[in-house]
């Protein structure tokens, strides 16, 4: 069965779920609490199900981890450990599940952990904005985001939706700074891809001047050439960090070239800029004006901007945008169905609905037709 089938079902579901959920709550409770709960164990279960019987048609870097996790069941768990030394807690789950021998089981880990964090998020912004607001926003990333990552990069899944946790949670939800730092830090030791983002959340809570948010700015928007000057001094220092460099930051010969096609590319740029339209939209309502988590969201967004001359870094951070998106898209329309759907910027607010609605849709659309298509569910 075609990977893009299950995903629909799998989205129909969810929607069908949370329809009888709200038809049959009432007034809120303790059992609407524990439905949810419930609910969202299975709906994580069956995510990592239907990974675990996905395979691919052309080469994923989860074939890459099978062949590693075979070979360390002659060479040691040391041998997975000097591979991933720059991601040192990658190779914890690539260790444990070789001893298994059911190779399978790591997709099945990346998916429940990037729906689990996506569903615990969903269920957070249900408890502050309203199932509506949850609802939309949850279907909104299944739609747009490139589900099939689980079942092919494996690591920057898992890495990217603990990151993200710990900075919505640190923002929107009261985490301490120390459980927010910790998954933040978790994320980074687990994908070193993370780290530029640690980096820029901790830059916030230094530099809170206006004058050192624009330099931050300027470097990020420029960081890709600036990365490319240094790129031979890098490699001479660390020869494996000196290979992530050119396969992400060449804009030649790039590895991945061949995986996204023009149109996806352009989609997600569209993406890009309605994700950061909805931002600007949300400042218009706020009364806080520059709080971290927008100053967050700014040197994020430039950050992404500075990648789009990359084929692999600026498609990958996207979901990741988007993820992290999800708390300020919710407040947006819980705005909308408190305010009665009248008001001051009703018709922005209507022309945002409908365009969230076309958006997930074509979004869909063009995940059916070229993501999901090299994939199929044994």
């Amino acid at each position: 069965m075609p990977f893009s089938i299950g995903i629909f079902l799998y989205i129909v579901a969810y929607c069908l779920t949370e329809g009888m959920i709200f038809a049959a709550a009432g007034k809120a409770g303790k059992k609407t609490s524990r439905v949810l709960f419930v609910r969202s164990i299975i709906f994580v279960a069956l995510a990592g199900l239907i990974y675990f019987h996905t395979e691919c048609t052309r080469y994923v870097d989860y074939d890459r981890m099978s062949t590693e996790m075979s070979l360390s069941l002659s060479k040691g768990a040391s041998y997975l450990f000097d591979l991933y030394s720059l991601n040192p807690l990658s190779a914890v789950p690539l260790a444990l599940i070789a001893k298994t021998g059911v190779f399978p089981l790591l997709k099945s880990l990346s998916a429940c952990v990037y729906y689990g964090v996506l569903l615990y998020i969903a269920g957070k912004l249900r408890q502050t904005y309203g199932a509506f607001s949850a609802t939309i926003t949850t279907v909104f990333f299944l739609c747009t985001v490139d589900l099939s990552y689980p079942a092919d990069t494996i690591r920057f899944p898992i890495a990217s939706a603990i990151f993200a946790l710990g900075y919505v949670g640190y923002s929107y939800f009261s985490f301490s700074p120390i459980k927010a730092l910790s998954l933040m830090l978790f994320g980074c030791f687990f994908h070193a891809s993370m780290w530029p983002f640690l980096i820029i959340f901790l830059s916030t809570r230094i530099f809170k001047k206006n004058i050192f948010i624009i330099i931050l700015t300027f470097f990020l928007i420029f960081y890709f050439q600036i990365v490319n000057l240094v790129s031979s001094l890098i490699s001479s220092i660390s020869p494996a960090l000196g290979w992530k460099i050119q396969l992400y930051f060449e804009t030649d010969g790039q590895y991945y070239e061949s995986l996204i096609s023009n149109e996806q590319f352009i989609y997600l740029l569209f993406i890009y800029i309605f994700i950061c339209t909805l931002f600007l939209l949300k400042r218009t309502f706020s009364k806080q004006e520059n709080s971290q988590s927008d100053r967050v969201f700014i040197m994020y967004s430039c950050f992404l901007l500075g990648s789009i001359h990359s084929n692999v870094i600026f498609p990958r951070y996207i979901p990741f945008l988007i993820l992290i998106s999800l708390p300020f898209i919710a407040d947006i329309f819980s705005r909308y169905t408190n305010s009665g759907y009248t008001g001051k910027n009703s018709w922005a607010m209507h022309f945002i609905f409908v365009s969230f609605i076309l958006v997930s849709t074509f979004g869909l659309i063009l995940r059916f037709a070229f993501s999901y298509t090299p994939f199929y569910l044994t």
